[in-house]
């Protein structure tokens, strides 16, 4: 296994259960925490890094605000560095009722919990990806029961 060092950006709370969580599975010096508010214009993503990952948290925001924060990761790229989202897009189940529940969770990010964010068909997250000027490179179906990986470049 390849030793890395992971820096996680998040809420602060989140970042105190995944610090703990980290620590207790031994992995106490190979990874860093980083509090920050993807919104903000600050502090800045770290630089110089190999990969970012994102998993389920682009669909907790508007198409601007996705692009937006796809803009801010790709300051932080360096020229062979890939980004990572791993998504439930609705368009890309196997199974209708999977898509139909995902559609209806968007009833719930809308009416109940931000009011902006929803559950996104694949070509719009790719959409605000190449507007952030990244480039798609792979994209993986059926990872668990129903995740796609999409991995991007630099445009």
């Amino acid at each position: 296994c390849q030793r890395v060092h992971i820096t996680i950006l998040d809420h602060p709370a989140q970042l105190q259960i995944a610090a703990e969580t980290l620590k207790q599975a031994g992995f106490a010096g190979r990874f860093d925490v980083l509090p920050i508010d993807l919104l903000a214009e600050g502090p800045e993503f770290p630089s110089g890094v190999d990969a970012i990952w994102m998993s389920q948290v682009l669909d907790c925001f508007s198409p601007a605000q996705i692009t937006h924060i796809l803009g801010r990761a790709r300051q932080c790229l360096g020229k062979q560095a890939t980004l990572y989202i791993l998504e439930t897009f609705w368009d890309r189940q196997r199974f209708a009722t999977s898509a139909f529940s995902l559609v209806n969770t968007s009833l719930y990010f809308t009416c109940i919990a931000n009011g902006n964010s929803k559950m996104y068909h694949s070509n719009d997250l790719k959409a605000c990806a190449q507007e952030a000027g990244l480039c798609l490179r792979k994209e993986t179906d059926s990872i668990g029961i129903g995740h796609t990986l999409l991995e991007y470049r630099l445009a």
